[in-house]
């Protein structure tokens, strides 16, 4: 008999009254056989509660179970589940039959169990209280059905409570036109695992309004179902800002060009293509060296290089007047403004171009007519000089006929070849038929 219950892998032993081991079929995991005979079985933690159950057993000889603790003697403390059991002799209970089964690692797995679950719980709340503040439209679907959404959707939703979207099927609340999309896109998902591109889609909310939302939505992998979490960034206010923007850059006058590092152009306005012949689709994706002639054309790319490599230019910042080509190959004035901008961390540049064509004729024609002006200034100032001369020398004249007249009644008026008129207004030019002398005789007559 001793031999078989020496073979049976549960611990086995006989304790008395006082809770001393008095047999132990093969030595405990971490205790010598020496070392557990004739000592006390019972844990201190747990053996107020075991000499209870102990002494239970010997008073009434029914069975318990119950589970206690032994530390061996280099510490370790291991856990063991108990049941105890009557040893009866002539119909009393004479000793307590013990059998123990080793459940430490049971135990100690279960604590890493309720750890883990309890870090899972403190993550998961965690990471709920973050979605709850989170400023973007978060929520959850499983089964075709939300799940969870946090406040921000039911925001960006305009529905009354979060009650309302909750067990809805979020295609109920996306445009009509963008639902065969979004279930090709949930396919997908599921089919690969894999999140999806960060697409646009348009919401309808409950108030009828409709708001353009940036969908991220990745699968969730779930133990019951195949879960989606969806992530909405609302960007009807930017797309108007981007329009409003595009609207400003189309009815600039001017032209304006946007072009990377590498001097690749990357947008237009419409008075590029107007300016230079070329379409838009011409323009974008090319060097936009194209738009200037030599010399510029071949120094460009060899400034962009030096800016890359010092991080300053002499153009940035400037206006400056230059020559631009068109496509049809002719060149025109412009008055070139360049500044830059980084975007994604990379350098960019943005060109405001105005075609002073019209304003160089007028220039022209002003500098012009400013030489013309100062001729006439010049000539009618040496005709003013002039006709003093000849106002002396007509007073002369005046003298002289008067004398004539004095001296030789009637002499003056055969011998003077021109008549003086009294009437003259001064400073006029003297001579033609209405001027202040008109011709009467011959210069011989004068003299004669």
């Amino acid at each position: 008999m001793r031999a078989v219950v020496e073979t049976v892998p549960n611990f086995l032993m006989l304790l008395d009254r006082d809770g001393e081991i008095r047999f132990i079929n093969h030595a405990l995991s971490g205790f010598a056989t020496s070392d557990v005979v004739g000592g006390p079985f019972l844990e201190p933690s747990t053996g107020d509660l075991a000499r209870t159950r102990l002494a239970r057993v010997f008073e009434t000889g029914v069975a318990e179970t119950f589970e206690t603790t032994a530390r061996t003697p280099s510490g370790e403390l291991r856990w063991f589940d108990a049941r105890i059991g009557p040893v009866m002799e002539d119909g009393r209970v004479v000793a307590v039959a013990v059998a123990l089964t080793d459940v430490t690692d049971r135990r100690l797995a279960e604590e890493r169990v309720r750890e883990s679950e309890s870090a899972l719980r403190m993550s998961e709340e965690r990471y709920r209280m973050l979605i709850e503040f989170l400023p973007d439209a978060v929520f959850l679907f499983a089964g075709g059905k939300i799940v969870f959404c946090n406040p921000a959707f039911v925001r960006l939703a305009a529905a009354p409570s979060m009650r309302e979207l909750l067990g809805r099927d979020p295609l109920e609340l996306m445009h009509p036109n963008d639902h065969d999309r979004i279930r090709a896109r949930v396919e997908r998902m599921r089919r690969t695992g894999l999140p999806a591109q960060p697409e646009q889609a348009r919401l309808i909310a409950r108030d009828g309004t409709e708001r353009r939302v940036l969908v991220v939505a990745a699968p969730v992998l779930d133990n019951k179902e195949d879960a989606i979490l969806v992530v909405l960034h609302d960007v009807t206010d930017k797309d108007k800002t981007e329009q409003l923007l595009a609207s400003v850059l189309e009815s600039a006058s001017d032209a304006i060009v946007t072009i990377d590092a590498v001097g690749t152009i990357l947008a237009v306005n419409s008075s590029t293509s107007r300016f230079f012949g070329y379409a838009v689709e011409e323009l974008v994706g090319r060097n936009v060296a194209m738009l200037m002639p030599e010399p510029h054309r071949s120094a460009h790319d060899r400034h962009l290089r030096g800016f890359r490599q010092r991080g300053t230019s002499s153009v940035v910042g400037r206006e400056r007047e230059v020559l631009a080509l068109r496509k049809d190959g002719t060149t025109f004035p412009v008055e070139l403004s360049v500044s830059g901008f980084s975007l994604n961390g990379k350098r960019h540049f943005t060109g405001v171009i105005r075609d002073v064509t019209e304003r160089r004729k007028l220039e022209d024609q002003f500098r012009q007519a400013h030489k013309m002006e100062a001729f006439g200034q010049l000539a009618g100032g040496v005709a003013h000089d002039f006709n003093n001369l000849l106002t002396v020398i007509i007073g002369e004249c005046d003298m002289l006929a008067e004398t004539l007249e004095h001296d030789q009644p009637g002499r003056a008026s055969r011998a003077t070849p021109w008549t003086f008129s009294r009437s003259r207004t001064p400073g006029r030019p003297w001579c033609g038929p209405s001027s202040a002398c008109s011709r009467e005789g011959e210069a011989r007559s004068f003299h004669g």
